[in-house]
């Protein structure tokens, strides 16, 4: 059965130096860049749990310590550079093809982190949510095409990867204070 969690989390409360000597913040929730790996420990010590045996508690002692080192490992300032470096690459293709049809789970899939991760981290770097830059890069795209194309308003909502003409004009309205048409205009 390859289901996956709804939510892999844990609370360390331990007096091992590991945990009480920890270079992560206390008492603040803590992401990690490789959520597959915490996913596959978490299952594990699951399947010892209702294993039982004489050594579940050594063994689930261990795969939390390994859970706990790779927290330490994934909030090093190295591999949140590395991170970083990632969503600027994501951004960078975000702005050069809004029309593809981004989804916040493609996008983290993308970078192999979890969801909640790429937008707190987006929001810190650049201010603005994933999907709001997906939304702005679209809406800009649209204006470029309406001032400078001869293209159908309809053409341009596809071209802008829009499926539903609806969706565009009120995303456009929104973002413009006008219609497409108007725009165009110059009104």
């Amino acid at each position: 059965n390859d289901q996956r969690f709804a939510n892999d989390w844990i609370m360390f409360n331990s007096d091992e130096l590991v945990v009480t000597e920890t270079t992560l913040p206390l008492g603040e929730p803590r992401e990690t860049d490789v959520p597959s790996d915490l996913h596959s420990l978490f299952r594990l010590i699951a399947v010892e749990h209702q294993r039982g045996g004489d050594y579940e508690d050594a063994i689930n002692r261990k795969l939390l310590q390994v859970i706990f080192y790779k927290l330490l490992e994934s909030n090093e300032p190295a591999n949140q550079s590395v991170m970083i470096n990632d969503i600027h690459d994501l951004r960078r293709e975000i702005l050069a093809q809004p029309e593809i049809s981004w989804s916040l789970s493609m996008m983290a899939d993308k970078l192999n982190i979890s969801t909640g991760y790429l937008e707190s981290s987006y929001k810190t770097e650049f201010g603005i949510s994933c999907m709001e830059e997906v939304i702005r890069s679209r809406v800009d795209m649209a204006k470029r095409l309406l001032a400078g194309s001869r293209m159908s308003i309809s053409e341009i909502v596809s071209a802008c990867g829009y499926k539903s003409p609806e969706h565009f004009y009120r995303q456009f309205k929104k973002m413009t204070g006008t219609t497409p048409r108007n725009y165009r205009l110059g009104k």
